[in-house]
C-alpha cells in the first residue's frame, strides 16, 4: 500500500503560476520552503547527536572506565608485589613513578577508593588530601580572577567547601548571563561610550524613528496574530464540517491554533494557516502583498532562530567529547568509534595480563618497565606528574 504523507506547502498548486507571482509572494513561498528544510535539518542534527552520543557512551566511555579500573588493579598489584621484594632506591623510584602514573591516569575517568588513596599516600611526597585541598584553593582563585576580568564579582566565605564555591560561582554566572540576554546593564557595567555622552539631534531623531517602528511592528504583530486566529477560528469551527472525519481534523487543528495564539506564537500560526490554505487547494497567490510583507518579516525571524538552533544542537558544551565525530558522516563516525573501542579493549587485555605478577623482582621490574614505557608513549612528564594528577580532581 502506498504511504500517504502530511500535506506540504505546495504554494503554486492552483491559481497563479509561480512565474506570475509578485516578488513578495515568491519571497514568501521561498521562505516557507527554507523553514521546512531547516526544520528537517534540525531534526536530523538532533538525531545524529543522540546516536553518536549513545554510541560514544557504549563503545568509548564504558570501555574507558573498564580500562581505568584495570589500571587501578595493576597499581595495587605492583604495590603488593613490592612488599615482598628488597628494592634499591632507584628501583623504588621507578615503582613510585609507575604507581602514581596508573593512579593519576585512572583518576581521569573514575574516582579512587580508599584502598587506592592509601596507596597514593604511601608512594607520594604529598598526601592525596593535601593535593586536593591545594588544588581546590588554586582553582577557586583562578575562577574568581577570570570572573573578575569579566566584571562578575562573587562573594565566597572561608568556610565554603569547593562544591559550595562552585555552586555560588555557577549561580552568579547564570545571573549575569540572564542579565545580558535581557539587556539589563547597571550604570557601572555599561560600556563607557554610553555614559554621560550627549547625543546629537540626528541620533535622537534616529532613536525616535526606531522606537516608533518597533512600536508599530509590535502593534502590527498583535493585530496579525489576532486576525489569523479569528480567520482560522471561523473556518475551523466544527459546525462547518461536512462529515465526522473533517470535524475531527478541524478540532485537532483548532487545538493547535489556540495553543499558538495563547503563546503569541506567530510563526506557528503562520505555519498552521499555510497548512489550512494548502488543504483548501489555495496558494500564495491569494495573499495580498501587504499581508505577505508582514509574514516575511516574522518568517525571517523564524528561519534565523532555526539556524541558530541547529548550531546550538551541534556545538552544545555537553557534546564536547563527541565534537570531532559530529563533523563526520554518521557511518564514518560509528566506524571511528568502533576502531577506537577496539584499541581500548586491546589495552585492557594487555593490562590484565600484566597484573599477573610473579613473586620475583625480575617479574615485578619487567611490569614496571612496561608501565613506564606506556607512560612515555602518552607523553607523561614525571617531573610534572603530580600536577597532572591534581588536574583529575577537576574533570
Amino acid at each position: 500500500m502506498k504511504k500517504t504523507s502530511t500535506p506540504k506547502y505546495n504554494v503554486t498548486r492552483t491559481g497563479k503560476s509561480e512565474d506570475k507571482l509578485s516578488i513578495e509572494q515568491k519571497a514568501y513561498a521561498d521562505l516557507l520552503k527554507k523553514i521546512e528544510k531547516q526544520e528537517k535539518k534540525n531534526i536530523a542534527a538532533a538525531k545524529k547527536v543522540n546516536e553518536i552520543r549513545e554510541a560514544h557512551a557504549e563503545l568509548i566511555m564504558n570501555n574507558l572506565n573498564k580500562h581505568s579500573q584495570t589500571q587501578l588493579d595493576l597499581a595495587v598489584a605492583i604495590g603488593k608485589a613490592a612488599q615482598t621484594q628488597k628494592l634499591t632506591k632507584a628501583e623504588k623510584g621507578k615503582l613510585r613513578d609507575a604507581i602514581l602514573y596508573l593512579l593519576g591516569a585512572a583518576k581521569e575517568n573514575i574516582d579512587l577508593e580508599q584502598e587506592h588513596i592509601a596507596l597514593f599516600n604511601e608512594w607520594s611526597e604529598q598526601t592525596y588530601e593535601e593535593i586536593e585541598k591545594e588544588e581546590e584553593e588554586e582553582e577557586k582563585a583562578e575562577l574568581l580572577e577570570e570572573l573578575k576580568n569579566l566584571g562578575i564579582h562573587v562573594e565566597l566565605e572561608e568556610s565554603d567547601t569547593f562544591e559550595q564555591a562552585k555552586a555560588k560561582i555557577f549561580a552568579k554566572v547564570m545571573e549575569k548571563k540572564k542579565e545580558i540576554e535581557e539587556g539589563e546593564f547597571t550604570e557601572q557595567e555599561s560600556p563607557k561610550s554610553f555614559n554621560n555622552r550627549p547625543k546629537t539631534k540626528k541620533q535622537l531623531e534616529k532613536e525616535a524613528k526606531l522606537l516608533a517602528e518597533q512600536k508599530a511592528a509590535e502593534e502590527l504583530r498583535g493585530k496579525t496574530i489576532r486576525s489569523i486566529y479569528i480567520g482560522l477560528a471561523k473556518v475551523l469551527h466544527p459546525d462547518t464540517a461536512s462529515d465526522l472525519l473533517e470535524k475531527n481534523q478541524k478540532e485537532e487543528l483548532m487545538k493547535q491554533v489556540t495553543v499558538a495564539y495563547e503563546k503569541k506564537d506567530l510563526p506557528t500560526l503562520l505555519k498552521l494557516e499555510a497548512k489550512w490554505v494548502e488543504g483548501q487547494s489555495q496558494e500564495v497567490g491569494k495573499l495580498t502583498n501587504d499581508k505577505i510583507r508582514i509574514y516575511i518579516s516574522f518568517l525571517n525571524e523564524r528561519l534565523a532562530s532555526l539556524i541558530q538552533e541547529e548550531r546550538e544542537i551541534l556545538s552544545h558544551p555537553s557534546n564536547q567529547q563527541i565534537w570531532e565525530y559530529l563533523n563526520m558522516a554518521p557511518k564514518k563516525a560509528l566506524s571511528e568509534l568502533e576502531k577506537e573501542s577496539g584499541q581500548i579493549l586491546y589495552a585492557i587485555n594487555r593490562l590484565q595480563s600484566m597484573t599477573q605478577i610473579k613473586p620475583t623482582k625480575i617479574s615485578l621490574m619487567s611490569v614496571v618497565k612496561e608501565v613506564l614505557e606506556d607512560s612515555r608513549d602518552t607523553d607523561i612528564n614525571f617531573e610534572m606528574f603530580e600536577a597532572m594528577f591534581r588536574d583529575a580532581f577537576f574533570r
